[in-house]
C-alpha cells in the first residue's frame, strides 16, 4: 500500500496538519522528508528500514551518506535531505549557545556537543573558547582518533586561545562507548593545561566529557585540579 492509497487521517503530511508535527512517529517525520519510498515499499516501510539500520533515531545523525545511500530506496538527494536535517538541528543547538554564561549553565553547552562530537563513532578533543562573560568567541577539534590524553598538546590548545584573544576556555572531548568516567590521564592532563593556562591568564573553566546520552563535568563533580599560580 502506497502512502496516498492509506486512510487520509494516517498519512504522515495530513496527520501533521490535523494534529501537530508531534503527532508523527520517528518513521513518519523521515518518511516525510524522503516523501517517496521504492517499488514495492512506501516511505514509511523505507523510514522504518533506515531506522533498524540505524539502530535508532537517536544514532541516525551519525550515519555518513555513503551509509544512508546503502538503503534500498535512498539515493543521494534523499541522503542529502536527510543530514541537511541534522545539520540544522547541530547549528540551532551552537546558535542557543550563542549569548548564554555557559559556566552557569552548562547543560546549554552540553546540548550543543551533543550533537557536535558525542554521536562521533571516534574519540575527539574539542577546546571551547570564551569571552570574559562565558560566551562562545570560537571552537576547535584539536584532535581526532584513538585518543590518549598524552597526545594532547598544550601548546596547541594555547596558540589557538591567544589567537582567539579569550580570557577563559572549556576542554571537551567524548567518549563513543558511552561511559562517561574520567581516568587517571583525563585528570593529569587537565591539571597540566590549567597549570600552563596561568601562565598566559588563561582560566579552565571545565573540562567536559560527552557521549550520545549523557555527560560529565570536572567542575560540577567538584573534580576541577586547582590552578597552581606561577611563582615569580
Amino acid at each position: 500500500m502506497t502512502v496516498k492509497e492509506m486512510p487520509v487521517c494516517e498519512q504522515p503530511r495530513e496527520k501533521a496538519k490535523l494534529y501537530g508535527i508531534r503527532s508523527l512517529s520517528s518513521a513518519e517525520l523521515l518518511s516525510v522528508l524522503l516523501r517517496t519510498g521504492r517499488k514495492g515499499t512506501n516511505a514509511i516501510e523505507t523510514a522504518d528500514e533506515l531506522l533498524r539500520k540505524a539502530g535508532g533515531v537517536g544514532r541516525l545523525a551519525s550515519m555518513s551518506m555513503k551509509e544512508l545511500t546503502q538503503i534500498k530506496g535512498i539515493g543521494e538527494v534523499k541522503a542529502l535531505q536527510i543530514t541537511a536535517a541534522f545539520e540544522l538541528n547541530r547549528r540551532i543547538a551552537l546558535e542557543e549557545t550563542r549569548h548564554r554564561d555557559l559556566v552557569t549553565e552548562p547543560e546549554v553547552l552540553v546540548e550543543w556537543l551533543k550533537k557536535e562530537i558525542g554521536l562521533s563513532m571516534q574519540e575527539e578533543f574539542l577546546v571551547v573558547y570564551l569571552d570574559v562573560q562565558h560566551r562562545i568567541i570560537s571552537y576547535e577539534v584539536l584532535f581526532k582518533g584513538t585518543l590518549n590524553m598524552s597526545c594532547i598538546y598544550p601548546r596547541e590548545v594555547f596558540k589557538q586561545a591567544l589567537l582567539s584573544n579569550c580570557t577563559s576556555l572549556v576542554l571537551v572531548h567524548n567518549h563513543p562507548d558511552g561511559e562517561v568516567t574520567p581516568s587517571s590521564d583525563d585528570l593529569t592532563a587537565t591539571a597540566e593545561i590549567i597549570r600552563l593556562g596561568t601562565y598566559f591568564d588563561i582560566e579552565v573553566m571545565d573540562h567536559l566529557i560527552v557521549s550520545r546520552k549523557q555527560y560529565l563535568s570536572f567542575r560540577q563533580e567538584g573534580i576541577l585540579p586547582m590552578a597552581q599560580k606561577p611563582v615569580k
